[in-house]
């Protein structure tokens, strides 16, 4: 089974064979198939529960919908007075019943087929997204399948040695900044059109506690034991580093072993790919639009923090699978701060300005109110400075 990041609109599972079994284990999804026939089963779920369990367990999602969902449009086009394509009318409407691959009619709910999922039981999975698209989707398996297989690489992500994970983010263009209405607009978020010329892979997480004591020996933040009522603080983000502890957290984990066999080295983002990456596609204040109420769902900030880290990735991610891009700590990027710098920056990969007296972060975290985690807030401190707001993203090479 191959997969992509889900993802924010309608969750896609591809379930290959006619059962799967789910387990979780270290917040990952295993599959394993069992060969009890070919066929397979295309799953559009809206549902609100699913949605959020998918979010958890950073499920990822199988690039063979796109070409089945393309024929299907061009099949059944758009055409009605909802100006909606046959497919979006029928994933909205309700649930019927549907053949299973052993011949019997059975109602399911999604809740019931991902409960037993999640329990590690084998779910036979029958799916409900209207009856005209199953039809289609039933031809399209009865007929051996003729669509071409996804053509895309299979490393969109990847771990290493000590356990960060790193998706891949394409090469795009978008708008930098923000505009000038953005509540709580710095005057050094001048708008202009960025072009990242190349793919490149980010930090689905931030890096946690557990993760840079096994690289530089010694956890130094201040949110473990009595500041986290004594929880195991192992997964929350690493504080209270420096622009130039981040640095050498970066070269020390290049040196290991197992990452020079590999031929990974790690690096600080841009300002310019931290919030492209932030921005996962969205124009707008936050990764998921403009409404500060929404907010607590992607982020711990002032309002919901408790004065204090939380755990990574027990918030909603964005649209490209990315975790806390909003809040809990504050992320260090490698470029110079100049308040003047957009005004003049290339056009395409800045990299920040030649030389300056501070760093900028991004994000924002546990501390501050929505202003300051907006998707281009840039805040900057000497290279030196240390509080227990400050975290590391990394890029990996």
């Amino acid at each position: 089974m191959r997969w992509i990041t889900v993802k924010e609109t309608v969750e896609l599972f591809v379930v290959t064979e006619s059962t799967v079994r789910y387990a979780i284990n270290k917040n990952q999804v295993q599959s394993n198939r069992e060969q009890r026939g070919g066929r397979e089963v295309l799953v559009i779920c809206e549902d609100h529960a699913i949605h959020r369990w998918a979010r958890r367990s950073d499920a990822l999602v199988d690039a063979y919908f796109a070409d089945l969902v393309e024929r299907f449009d061009e099949k059944f086009p758009r055409g009605d007075e909802t100006g909606l394509s046959a497919k979006q009318q029928f994933e909205s409407k309700a649930y019927g019943k549907v053949g299973l691959p052993d011949g019997k009619p059975r109602s399911l709910s999604l809740t019931n087929i991902f409960e037993n999922a999640i329990g590690g039981g084998i779910a036979t999975v029958g799916v409900f997204a209207g009856v005209k698209f199953l039809e289609f989707l039933q031809k399209s398996v009865d007929a051996g399948d003729a669509s071409p297989k996804p053509q895309r690489s299979d490393n969109a992500v990847i771990s290493n040695s000590i356990g960060m994970r790193f998706v891949r983010i394409p090469r795009g263009t978008f708008l930098m900044g923000s505009p000038l209405g953005e509540i709580g607009r710095g005057n050094d978020e001048q708008q202009h059109e960025v072009r990242l010329s190349r793919d490149f892979y980010f930090g689905i997480h931030t890096v946690t506690q557990m993760q840079y004591e096994k690289v530089i020996g010694k956890n130094p933040s201040h949110f473990q034991g009595l500041k986290v009522k004594y929880v195991d603080s192992s997964n929350h983000p690493v504080d209270s580093v420096s622009y130039r502890d981040a640095e050498e957290f970066c070269r020390r984990l290049s040196e290991l072993p197992e990452e020079q066999v590999a031929g990974r080295r790690y690096r600080l983002p841009t300002e310019a790919e931290w919030e492209y990456a932030c921005r996962a596609g969205s124009k707008t204040a936050f990764s998921f639009g403009n409404d500060a109420a929404n907010l607590g769902s992607y982020a711990w900030y002032d309002a919901n923090s408790g004065e204090m880290t939380h755990a990574v990735g027990s918030k909603r991610p964005n649209a490209f699978g990315l975790y806390d891009m909003h809040g809990n700590v504050w992320e260090w990027c490698s470029d110079w701060y100049d308040k003047e710098y957009y005004a003049s920056s290339p056009a395409t990969d800045p990299s920040g300005p030649d030389s300056g007296s501070f760093r900028v972060l991004r994000g924002g975290s546990w501390n501050n109110e929505p202003d300051c985690v907006r998707c281009a807030s840039r805040p900057y401190f000497a290279p030196v400075y240390r509080i227990s707001e400050f975290g590391i993203r990394l890029v990996l090479e």
